[in-house]
């Protein structure tokens, strides 16, 4: 159980990515429900989130930041700049600023909030929404060191955390956690498709290559063998295994 005693979190938006992030710290108790408190422009949103969460609505951004001393910026980024101007005649020194949008680098936050203000720029991705998220993380200069472990923190409620040194090692990171989801689905989506046409049914063919997936990261992660080596392991000289690999390098 990890506690960040003495301060509370502010959310600028409340979407699918900033909810998964409340309900993280809640289950794991890293704040309380009347620590956390949500602006977001759609009423019904807020409502709902008040409701399911117990957590505390704000009726504006100066609302927010009067009663927070940790900022998520969970909004689009196309949506990031008017945020911005909203936010710099408001930030005190003891704010903590954290980002969620992607693309957006810690030069534009400066920029757009003034020199000194602490930032550290992340990119969960969306296994997040189930708590077994990969959060890539860099900080700008401005952050301390109990700053940067209050990040951590944070987004261990959703998953692994990795910080790195460089912001462009943030961009490849971000690269294999956040589109590597996507290429997963694909693939099984692919043999779901190839199943069927092979004469199984969706429903068989779905929970075949869902457990396949699911059987072969366990395995993975309990032995800690190179995927290369299990890939051997499994592929006889001849058989079906090492024509169907053949196949997809070609």
């Amino acid at each position: 159980m990890i506690k960040i005693k003495g301060q509370k979190i502010g959310f600028i938006g409340g979407g699918n990515m900033g909810e998964a992030l409340m309900a993280g710290l809640l289950q794991t108790r890293t704040f309380s429900p009347r620590s956390i408190h949500v602006f977001d422009l759609r009423r019904p949103r807020l409502s709902f989130l008040k409701d399911r969460y117990k957590i505390l609505p704000a009726l504006s951004i100066k609302d927010l930041l009067q009663k927070t001393t940790i900022l998520i910026l969970a909004v689009k980024p196309q949506d990031i700049k008017g945020v911005l101007t909203a936010l710099r005649p408001l930030l005190r020194p003891h704010h903590l600023v954290i980002s969620i949008a992607a693309g957006i680098d810690t030069a534009f936050f400066s920029k757009h909030l003034g020199g000194g203000v602490k930032i550290a720029r992340t990119m969960p991705n969306t296994p997040a929404l189930v708590g077994r998220g990969v959060t890539g993380f860099y900080t700008s200069k401005t952050l301390t060191k109990k700053d940067q472990k209050v990040v951590q923190k944070i987004f261990s409620a959703v998953g692994r955390v990795i910080s790195v040194n460089k912001e462009s090692s943030l961009d490849t990171l971000t690269a294999l956690s956040g589109s590597g989801p996507a290429f997963v689905y694909f693939f099984m989506e692919s043999l779901i498709l190839a199943g069927q046409k092979l004469g199984l049914n969706k429903t068989t063919t779905h929970d075949v290559v869902v457990e396949t997936f699911d059987g072969a990261l366990r395995l993975l992660k309990h032995t800690h063998i190179a995927p290369s080596d299990l890939r051997t392991r499994v592929t006889s000289k001849g058989g079906t295994t090492e024509a169907g690999l053949q196949q997809m390098k070609q």
